[in-house]
């Protein structure tokens, strides 16, 4: 039956199991906060609509110990941080340190320019997953989708570089 005459005769068709996949992690997202800390106002003016795009609430700060505090109170559960490394007053290691300390389980993704290597090896091996600055939107979403399934899953996988 063609598409005009479904809507004329109100058939409608079901749903393919990759529609059903979509919606369903449409809905996962929306249950998730996702908090983007960085001292770049334009980096959070690009992030939080990208984010809320996706269906995810968002909290956003310049400042991590801000972020921290949001942590700490946030209304709803934080699933995924995004985190900068370089930082006035309290830089991404230092702030990393506080994150474990409030909540281990959060996945955090370090967002930096700086080159991992380059880095601090606590932070290295604390954060779950790095992008480095430029980055492609589309590869750093599918990444907070990735670490938003790992964090609602029961049993969480290794780390992802």
């Amino acid at each position: 039956m063609s598409g005009f005459l479904r809507k004329l005769f109100g058939r409608q068709e079901e749903e393919s199991p990759a529609a059903t996949a979509a919606a369903a992690q449409q809905a996962r997202h929306r249950q998730c906060t996702v908090l983007v800390i960085d001292d770049d106002p334009a980096f959070l003016q690009v992030m939080k609509p990208a984010l809320e795009g996706e269906g995810y609430t968002v909290l956003a700060t310049s400042s991590a110990p801000k972020g921290l505090n949001m942590i700490r109170y946030a209304p709803r559960d934080i699933a995924v941080v995004l985190l900068d490394y370089s930082m006035p007053s309290l830089d991404g290691a230092g702030a990393l340190t506080f994150v474990r300390q409030l909540n281990p389980k959060l996945k955090v993704i370090a967002v930096t320019g700086s080159e991992p290597e380059m880095l601090p090896a606590e932070f290295r091996d604390g954060v779950d997953a790095f992008v480095k600055k430029p980055f492609k939107m589309d590869e750093l979403l599918n990444l907070v989708g990735q670490m938003v399934d790992q964090a609602l899953s029961p049993a969480t996988p290794a780390k992802s570089d």
